[in-house]
Protein backbone atom coordinates (compact mmCIF):
# COMPACT_ATOMS: atom_id res chain seq x y z
CA UNK A 1 0.00 0.00 0.00
CA UNK A 2 2.80 2.44 0.87
CA UNK A 3 4.68 1.57 -2.30
CA UNK A 4 1.56 2.26 -4.37
CA UNK A 5 0.98 5.66 -2.68
CA UNK A 6 4.63 6.58 -3.16
CA UNK A 7 4.44 5.64 -6.84
CA UNK A 8 1.27 7.67 -7.36
CA UNK A 9 2.83 10.63 -5.56
CA UNK A 10 5.98 10.44 -7.66
CA UNK A 11 4.01 10.28 -10.92
CA UNK A 12 1.84 13.23 -9.85
CA UNK A 13 4.92 15.28 -8.93
CA UNK A 14 6.56 14.55 -12.29
CA UNK A 15 3.43 15.56 -14.19
CA UNK A 16 2.94 18.76 -12.21
CA UNK A 17 6.56 19.83 -12.31
CA UNK A 18 7.12 19.04 -15.99
CA UNK A 19 4.54 21.54 -17.33
CA UNK A 20 6.14 24.85 -18.37
CA UNK A 21 4.47 27.44 -16.16
CA UNK A 22 5.19 30.91 -14.88
CA UNK A 23 5.08 31.91 -11.23
CA UNK A 24 1.56 33.30 -11.66
CA UNK A 25 0.21 29.95 -12.90
CA UNK A 26 0.01 30.64 -16.64
CA UNK A 27 1.13 27.97 -19.07
CA UNK A 28 3.20 28.92 -22.11
CA UNK A 29 1.89 27.73 -25.46
CA UNK A 30 4.03 28.16 -28.56
CA UNK A 31 2.88 29.91 -31.72
CA UNK A 32 2.95 26.64 -33.64
CA UNK A 33 -0.01 25.36 -31.62
CA UNK A 34 -2.36 27.82 -33.36
CA UNK A 35 -3.69 27.65 -36.92
CA UNK A 36 -4.26 30.80 -38.93
CA UNK A 37 -7.94 31.74 -38.92
CA UNK A 38 -8.96 29.03 -36.47
CA UNK A 39 -10.68 31.52 -34.20
CA UNK A 40 -12.52 33.21 -37.03
CA UNK A 41 -16.31 33.18 -36.66
CA UNK A 42 -18.26 32.97 -39.89
CA UNK A 43 -21.88 34.08 -39.86
CA UNK A 44 -22.68 32.79 -43.35
CA UNK A 45 -22.65 29.16 -42.27
CA UNK A 46 -25.86 27.20 -42.69
CA UNK A 47 -27.34 25.42 -39.73
CA UNK A 48 -27.44 21.63 -39.87
CA UNK A 49 -30.86 21.46 -38.25
CA UNK A 50 -29.62 19.50 -35.26
CA UNK A 51 -30.70 20.22 -31.71
CA UNK A 52 -28.54 20.61 -28.68
CA UNK A 53 -28.59 17.23 -26.89
CA UNK A 54 -28.67 18.97 -23.52
CA UNK A 55 -32.12 20.37 -24.31
CA UNK A 56 -33.38 16.94 -25.36
CA UNK A 57 -32.18 15.48 -22.07
CA UNK A 58 -33.79 18.28 -20.06
CA UNK A 59 -37.11 17.87 -21.88
CA UNK A 60 -37.02 14.09 -21.36
CA UNK A 61 -36.27 14.48 -17.65
CA UNK A 62 -39.06 17.02 -17.27
CA UNK A 63 -41.60 14.79 -19.00
CA UNK A 64 -40.57 11.70 -17.02
CA UNK A 65 -40.74 13.59 -13.73
CA UNK A 66 -44.16 14.95 -14.71
CA UNK A 67 -45.45 11.46 -15.50
CA UNK A 68 -44.00 10.01 -12.30
CA UNK A 69 -45.54 12.83 -10.28
CA UNK A 70 -48.91 12.32 -11.92
CA UNK A 71 -48.78 8.55 -11.35
CA UNK A 72 -47.74 9.02 -7.73
CA UNK A 73 -50.53 11.54 -7.17
CA UNK A 74 -53.05 9.20 -8.77
CA UNK A 75 -51.91 6.32 -6.53
CA UNK A 76 -52.13 8.49 -3.41
CA UNK A 77 -55.59 9.79 -4.35
CA UNK A 78 -56.80 6.26 -5.08
CA UNK A 79 -55.46 4.99 -1.75
CA UNK A 80 -57.09 7.87 0.11
CA UNK A 81 -60.36 7.23 -1.68
CA UNK A 82 -60.26 3.53 -0.77
CA UNK A 83 -59.46 4.46 2.81
CA UNK A 84 -62.39 6.92 2.96
CA UNK A 85 -64.78 4.34 1.51
CA UNK A 86 -63.59 1.73 4.02
CA UNK A 87 -64.07 4.15 6.93
CA UNK A 88 -67.53 5.15 5.66
CA UNK A 89 -68.61 1.52 5.22
CA UNK A 90 -67.40 0.67 8.73
CA UNK A 91 -69.42 3.53 10.16
CA UNK A 92 -72.51 2.33 8.34
CA UNK A 93 -71.91 -1.21 9.52
CA UNK A 94 -71.35 -2.64 6.05
CA UNK A 95 -67.89 -4.03 6.74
Amino acid sequence: MRVRLATIGAVAAIILLSAPAHADGTVQIGEGAFNAGSGLIKFDQVSLGTTNPAFAILITVALVSLLIGYAFGYAVRAAMSRHRHRIASERRGWA
